[in-house]
């Protein structure tokens, strides 16, 4: 080979700027691929610890919406000084049935503010040790504020407590128990294989449930007790000891005093990277010493076609590798172009989702399948300005323009030529439509259809509170069944559920829709009108007041029933601080009409000159 007389001279400064080069280049592909693997690990475990704590809430979420309603059921004879044997046997009957419908709870019971017990129910009676001293514990340690409490009954358990008013104006401790085999098989599901340990401890590190049960020791102790301290959600740490690898994450459980713990041991971590870092290092040298020889002629161009051979044959195999991975999740999935929105692909749940084929699809845009286009537009200005993934639950519409709800994810990822939108879809609509059921059963009169008095009070408050910022008028309406008892005593207790569902709908035909109507109790109706003088409240009351007079209520072996109503009328003033004091001055109204004959209504104020 012949060289120019100069060219000698250049080659080791070439050489040595190519090694330099390759040197830098080399330290910056390894350090991104051990940023990525370390980052990759980190998420796949706080993803399950996520996924355990959700499950876990779900799971005390259940029970306390048991308690509530087993709350509304129960016999206020069993909180008196001596209960009765029948109250408390039907209580217990009472109790046993709702935990029947409880997946994870095995026992479910009331204990007073001192802590004894009162009553309690059990799947497996004979396993019930629960003791009377246990519970004081329990109490006096949680009171009110408590939700999930901890106490070493026999094995380790969850004890789940919650304050609850009932009905009747009592207060009591609802506790239910959650069995450490519950716990486990909860864990059991999210344990991927042999080498991820899950641990649910208590603020002192006591361990309540673990899978593996051979755990030996938490990992990081110290560690685990300086997070408890600093009151962080969550933490994930790595660590390498015995040619083992410990990434361990611990999560606080919302609103409680449990942290997951999840750990995972891996002897042959990064096994895959180190083995990668080897060849690119033995490479990189062999590739210097050619370069000595080779710098002017064929290197560059050789290894560059090598290099985008290799990396077109990478992405081949990555493309096919995330359409595999794709098509097998169970939710939606869609990849959008930027800025366009035209879909790019759409897997199979995803289209089985908007009911249409994956190749219509690929002509439509991803906003398409919104009902309401701005709402896609807020969440891509949301992604565009905090840069990081977009959460909504909103109305989709099918190709079939069928509405559901559905759960959206959208995360902006780098395509090979442009920007791409990763969209995750689910359906929602069941869970939804059990959402709305919860919440009109927990805030209406099952009899009367109208709010109960939870509900009213709430409603009926938030209105006060527009009232006093607007300055607006309003009145208050309070209605009272005359002689309530007489249709009970006279035609039973159906004849006077018909009667207050026969009130109930003469309140709703006259009153407005604006107007805030709820039933307090028993026979007694109350209705908050907004915008309304005592003048017109008590036109409105007379109207009322006539319409229940002249109402006939047929039985079903045709007896009639004619009923009449004593109505008391406040106004709400800008000075009232709580809805309790109109509701105080409609309820001394309207006893001053059942005082002056019933049937009638009666002014506050012109009830306060009687007095």
């Amino acid at each position: 080979m012949h060289w120019p007389s100069k060219k000698p001279s250049l080659t080791p400064f070439f050489s040595l700027i190519f090694a330099v080069s390759v040197l830098w280049v080399l330290a910056i592909q390894i350090t991104d691929s051990y940023q990525g693997e370390m980052k990759r690990a980190n998420l796949e475990i706080e993803n399950l610890s996520a996924s355990i704590q959700q499950e876990l809430l779900a799971t005390f979420r259940e029970i306390e919406l048991v308690q509530n309603l087993a709350a509304e059921q129960i016999d206020s004879n069993i909180f008196s000084a001596n209960p009765s044997q029948d109250s408390l046997n039907k209580t217990s009957e009472l109790l046993l049935r709702y935990l029947n419908h409880l997946s994870t709870a095995d026992t479910i019971g009331i204990i007073d503010s001192t802590g004894k017990l009162i009553v309690s129910a059990s799947l497996n009676p004979a396993s019930n040790t629960v003791s009377n001293q246990k519970l004081i514990i329990l109490a006096v340690k949680k009171g009110d504020a408590g939700r999930i409490a901890i106490a070493k009954i026999d094995n380790n358990k969850l004890i789940f407590t919650q304050s609850i008013k009932t009905k009747e104006g009592n207060s009591a401790i609802f506790f239910s128990t959650i069995s450490q085999a519950t716990i486990k098989k909860i864990l059991t599901q999210f344990s991927k294989n042999e080498n991820t340990a899950i641990s649910i401890v208590d603020l002192h590190l006591n361990t309540i449930s673990q899978i593996p049960d051979q755990l030996a020791k938490l990992p990081h102790q110290d560690e685990l007790k300086d997070f408890i301290l600093s009151g962080e959600k969550f933490k994930t740490k790595n660590s390498y000891r015995n040619n083992t690898s410990i990434q361990t994450n611990i999560r606080q459980i919302t609103g409680s005093s449990l942290f997951i713990i999840v750990s995972n041991y891996n002897s042959s971590y990064l096994s895959s990277w180190k083995h990668t870092a080897l060849i690119y290092v033995l490479g990189s040298f062999l590739m210097l010493g050619l370069s000595l020889m080779m710098i002017y002629y064929f290197w560059r161009s050789q290894r560059l076609n090598q290099t985008l051979i290799q990396k077109e044959n990478k992405l081949i195999a990555s493309e096919v590798r995330f359409r595999q991975m794709i098509e097998a999740m169970p939710i939606g999935l869609i990849l959008a172009r930027m800025p366009d929105f035209l879909i790019m692909y759409i897997n199979q749940p995803a289209a089985q989702t908007l009911d249409m084929p994956q190749a219509t699809a690929l002509s439509k845009r991803a906003f398409d399948f919104y009902h309401d286009a701005a709402e896609f537009k807020q969440q891509i200005n949301q992604l565009t300005e905090l840069k990081a993934p977009q959460n909504i639950e909103c109305i989709l519409q099918k190709n079939t323009k069928e509405q559901f709800w559905g759960s959206i994810s959208i995360s902006m990822v780098q395509g090979t030529e442009t920007q791409m939108l990763l969209i995750g879809m689910m359906d929602i609509s069941e869970r939804k439509q059990l959402e709305a059921e919860l919440k009109h059963q927990a805030t209406t009169d099952i009899l009367s259809g109208l709010f109960n008095r939870a509900h009213f009070i709430h409603s009926a408050s938030n209105e006060m509170q527009r009232i006093q910022r607007h300055q607006r008028n309003a009145s208050l309406l309070m209605l009272d069944i005359d002689h309530f008892k007489r249709v009970n005593d006279n035609y039973g207790h159906d004849a006077g559920d018909l009667v207050i569902q026969a009130i109930a709908l003469t309140c709703k035909n006259i009153l407005r829709d604006i107007d805030i109507l709820g039933r307090l109790g028993g026979e007694e109706f109350a209705a908050l009108l907004p915008e309304t003088t005592p003048a017109a409240a008590l036109q409105v009351a007379e109207r009322l007041r006539s319409a229940i007079e002249r109402s006939r209520i047929q039985l079903k072996d045709g007896q009639i029933i004619q009923i009449t109503s004593s109505i008391g009328v406040t106004e709400v003033s800008i000075l009232d601080e709580i809805i309790d004091i109109p509701l105080k001055r409609a309820d001394l109204a309207m006893y001053a009409s059942k005082r002056n004959g019933r049937n009638q209504v009666q002014y506050y104020k012109d009830a306060e000159q009687q007095l």
